[in-house]
């Protein structure tokens, strides 16, 4: 058996379907086949890996921010400036399954990009069109793939009192309670009581000490990026201390926090 596909009126990228063959004799009756169509392919233009955009794990959720490294992914360098986040920057445009992916930031060695809402879990392949030429990655999307923003030596910024409230700002936490359009977020200075809040359910250890989370979800002016408010447990252990984030039982990396009296 062969199968072909007619590519005519699709645009330059990757796409993903399911190929189901049936035969009424056979066990299992059915069989699903998962299928990449790449319109455009380029040898010149190409990706050789992904990752999360706070980690650089390679766990993937929907709205996460996806790092994508590779060669001749665009002709310029150039940062988004503003959101909604745009969906061509720099002549480069990108999809997941086929939808839009937002860009954060083009340059001949990589791209940022925002994970649609829309793709759901599964199975997933990342397409980036460079002016025509076009790449493709395949890669699973998950329910949660929690990823913290530290610095380079894993610290989170500042320090914290027992007792007191702080914060940190994660990528990968998947859906919100609230609908969100892929690339945008809620206008700078909304009231936390409404913003959109992370749906899956989010627990904080503080030197392994487990802290109350108070708010988790995204923040005025931000897209892809959610924001985790917790209370330093009062019987933390004080200095630099390990610090987790669990998104839907999923462990983000583990970050550091100075905690002191």
């Amino acid at each position: 058996m062969k199968v072909t596909v007619n590519s005519a009126g699709l645009s330059r990228g990757a796409y993903q379907a399911i190929v189901v063959v049936e035969a009424g004799g056979a066990l299992p009756q059915a069989l699903q086949v998962p299928v990449t169509l790449v319109v455009g392919t380029s040898p010149t233009t190409t990706i050789t890996a992904v990752a999360n955009g706070a980690s650089y794990a390679q766990a993937f959720a929907p709205g996460m921010l996806l790092s994508v490294f590779g060669t001749q992914l665009a002709g310029v360098t150039r940062p988004a400036s503003s959101l909604p986040l745009p969906l061509e920057l720099g002549g480069v445009s990108a999809t997941v399954n086929g939808v839009s992916a937002p860009l954060y930031y083009v340059s001949p060695g990589q791209v940022n990009v925002q994970i649609p809402y829309e793709v759901g879990i599964g199975p997933a392949v990342l397409g980036v069109n460079n002016g025509g030429q076009v790449a493709n990655f395949p890669f699973t999307v998950a329910a949660s793939a929690p990823g913290l923003f530290t610095a380079a030596d894993g610290s989170l910024a500042g320090s914290a009192r027992l007792g007191a409230t702080a914060t940190a700002y994660m990528t990968g936490d998947g859906d919100t309670t609230t609908f969100l359009i892929t690339g945008s977020g809620p206008a700078a200075g909304t009231a936390t009581s409404r913003l959109p809040r992370t749906k899956l359910p989010v627990t904080v250890t503080v030197g392994g000490v487990n802290a109350t989370v108070t708010f988790t979800g995204t923040p005025g002016g931000m897209a892809g990026v959610s924001q985790v408010n917790f209370t330093v447990p009062a019987n933390a252990p004080l200095g630099v201390q390990p610090l987790v984030v669990t998104v839907g039982g999923v462990r983000s990396q583990t970050g550091r926090l100075t905690i002191t009296p």
